[in-house]
């Protein structure tokens, strides 16, 4: 069944400021459905041209908003297109939080490390011992470290994969000389840091699928004599 989609911009007459001004809105019609969100634009009432969705041209600063709305508009075509064309799977809800994710501006992976581990403290006492929410900020204080030394401090989440994430296990044996345990651990800890990336959508797959957390046999007997000391 061919998929239908539509964009409208209106403004809520319902709510305007000090100034008389009221904020742009976008509805995104598809298939039947429809979800809204604010542009975070404004405009007079009597400026805005209902059936054409923009601001008069007359209007001292129209090019400007009307520049973005546009922008707004090709950026959501776009995003339609692709997102039918890899997925086939839309909704206007869906596309909505597409949009708005893309939109801000991406983390790095340390920088969501620590929001995970801001919301492990606050479970702290409720459903988390503090030595469960302390382990955990040894774990992130391990990938940094890591990350550092690798002078990969700004990495993205977007570039978390399979050889990254075999680089950081053996560092964590080789250069810390962590107990398998405890790298196994660090790497399910890391894993719940992908797992909120996907949720918020910043990555569409998940690196970890492609390895094995466990510490695999051929690495273990890799190791040298001085590593096994370590151990």
């Amino acid at each position: 069944m061919k998929s239908t989609f539509a964009i409208l911009f209106y403004i809520d007459r319902s709510k305007t400021n000090e100034d008389g001004l009221c904020v742009i809105r976008c509805r995104i019609t598809c298939n039947g459905t429809s979800s809204s969100f604010s542009t975070q634009l404004q405009t007079s009432p009597d400026e805005w041209l209902a059936r054409k969705g923009c601001i008069k041209a007359t209007t001292g600063n129209s090019s400007g908003i009307n520049l973005q709305l546009n922008s707004i508009e090709e950026c959501l075509h776009s995003l339609y297109e692709r997102t039918l064309r890899e997925e086939n799977y839309i909704t206007a809800e869906y596309l909505k939080e597409r949009y708005m994710q893309q939109s801000r501006p991406m983390p790095t992976l340390t920088e969501l490390y620590q929001t995970v581990c801001k919301e492990k403290e606050d479970l702290q006492g409720r459903t988390l011992s503090k030595a469960t929410v302390r382990a955990f900020k040894d774990s992130y204080k391990s990938f940094v470290h890591f990350l550092q030394v690798r002078d990969r401090a700004d990495c993205m989440p977007t570039e978390v994969d399979k050889t990254l994430l075999e680089d950081y296990r053996l560092f964590m044996l080789r250069d810390l000389g962590n107990k398998e345990s405890s790298v196994g651990n660090r790497l399910r800890h890391l894993h719940q840091v992908i797992r909120k990336a996907l949720q918020e959508r910043y990555v569409r797959e998940d690196p970890f699928e492609l390895i094995d957390i466990e510490t695999p046999t051929y690495e273990r007997n890799a190791l040298t004599a001085d590593d096994l000391q370590k151990l």
